[in-house]
């Protein structure tokens, strides 16, 4: 089974239950959907900006939830971020039907072959 985390240094025994705990709480003050800055979540939670921050990234990803989070740059110079709901995921239902067809052709084609060759597949 793979990690659910990656990095040169992660070790599951020592960070796994930590990077979930980091995870679990910046998410929660996401969800409430208001403009948040990195610097907020940190106060809020305990944990470090860096860390915040990086757990804003691994929520966009697609093993994460692929939550969709804005950033806004304040005229401060300030970044803030926006929890706006999940991200359309790129294979539609129209792809996967498509992949699925030729996936269904391609086996009807390699049974024919083994077919005409007296040797169907068991």
């Amino acid at each position: 089974m793979a990690d659910l985390f990656d990095g040169a240094t992660y070790d599951p025994a020592l960070d796994e239950v930590r990077l979930t705990g980091q995870m679990r709480d910046v998410f929660e003050c996401l969800k409430h959907r208001a403009w948040v800055s990195v610097t907020e979540i940190a106060k809020r939670t305990g944990h470090p900006e860096n860390s915040v921050s990086a757990q804003i990234r691994n929520l966009r990803k697609r093993r994460f939830g692929a939550w969709e989070i804005q950033r806004y740059r304040h005229k401060s110079g300030l970044f803030l971020y926006l929890l706006t709901g999940k991200q359309t995921i790129p294979e539609t239902k129209d792809v996967l039907v498509s992949q699925l067809r030729q996936e269904v052709a391609r086996l009807e084609r390699e049974l024919a072959k083994c077919h005409g060759q007296g040797d169907l597949p068991l």
